[in-house]
């Protein structure tokens, strides 16, 4: 109800179409199947994992509980980022080997714009620097950044799907665009990382190379575990260092972070700097790998927002016609 140019009070007769993700059958018809399918491709190849069966069992089962749609529709983006990362497996040596590997150029990058001089005149990486210059804090601190880094927008997103469903939304939708910018750019310009160099030189790529922990094993040998080791011996795809992920996440968890928590949201932020750094001392990713990630998170928000803005004014802007004198859609009281 809207007061028209003469002071009267109108009311707006509009339709709201519902989007396809609110109807039904395409829960029951489509994703769902989809979620079977998907689950039943991958054990005829042999490569279910054992976290496959609660996941892939939970999301089918969603899809068929009426009052959880609500809830799955907004969490959709995240699941979707999962099949989507779960897939670049089989991907991932089709697209290595046509395109060509990126080695030495990162490197040379790096050291020409982040080189750091020593004593002796040498010119390193800060992650060759890193090499004799860590600490068992550092490797501590370190490693629990990067055990949290998916696990805090995740958790954010539970969190928010309690308390601001409206935030949540365009986080979902910004959390899983920023996966497809990085997942674009890991193969149209595959890069090895930085431990890769440590290990194998700048010559020609081993597309076979396996995935390492890089400072993260040292971290296993303190704590007499194999939690990392063997994390990463599970990684999809070797050469994806460029735009680091890692610190893309928990900077676009900090930016809605901010939307809910007006208090502690600071803590997001120190936690997306910690990551930040604990990637370069880890020695995963380059500074122009962080820089990059921090770039795509930041024009992923953006846009997003943006996006969301415009949509609401056309919204307001139809509804405010709508109660002008006149109108077909409004109706005198």
């Amino acid at each position: 109800m809207y007061p028209n140019c003469c002071g009267e009070l109108v009311v707006v007769k509009h339709s709201s179409r519902p989007s396809l993700l609110d109807h039904p059958l395409f829960w029951y018809l489509g994703i769902g199947p989809a979620a079977l399918g998907y689950g039943i491709l991958v054990g005829c190849i042999g490569h279910l994992r054992a976290e496959h069966y609660p996941i892939l069992g939970i999301f089918i089962l969603l899809c068929y509980v009426p009052g959880a749609r609500s809830a799955l529709k907004l969490l959709l983006p995240f699941f979707l980022f999962g099949f989507l990362y779960d897939s670049l497996r089989f991907i991932t040596p089709i697209i290595h080997a046509r395109v060509p590997i990126h080695v030495a150029q990162p490197y040379l990058l790096e050291k020409a714009i982040f080189g750091i001089q020593l004593e002796s005149g040498a010119v390193v990486t800060p992650t060759e620097f890193f090499q004799t210059h860590t600490h068992p804090v550092m490797d501590l601190v370190s490693a629990v950044a990067y055990l949290l880094y998916i696990l805090v927008p995740f958790g954010l997103a539970f969190i928010l799907l309690a308390k601001d469903r409206a935030t949540l939304e365009r986080f979902g939708w910004a959390f899983l665009v920023v996966n497809l910018m990085g997942f674009a750019t890991y193969y149209l310009y595959p890069a090895a990382p930085p431990w890769y160099v440590e290990q194998h030189g700048l010559g020609p790529a081993i597309l076979d190379a396996a995935p390492h922990p890089a400072r993260l094993a040292a971290v296993d040998s303190l704590l007499n575990t194999s939690t990392f080791q063997s994390i990463y011996s599970r990684s999809a795809n070797v050469f994806a260092a460029l735009p680091s992920l890692h610190v893309a996440y928990p900077l676009v968890a900090w930016l809605y972070a901010r939307k809910v928590f007006t208090r502690f949201h600071w803590l997001f932020g120190a936690f997306w700097l910690t990551v930040c750094c604990a990637a370069v001392y880890l020695r995963h990713h380059y500074v122009i790998d962080v820089l990059l990630g921090v770039s795509y998170a930041a024009l992923t928000y953006i846009s997003i927002e943006m996006t969301w803005r415009f949509r609401r004014s056309r919204r307001v802007s139809a509804l405010a016609t709508a109660a002008r004198p006149g109108s077909q859609l409004g109706q005198h009281t």
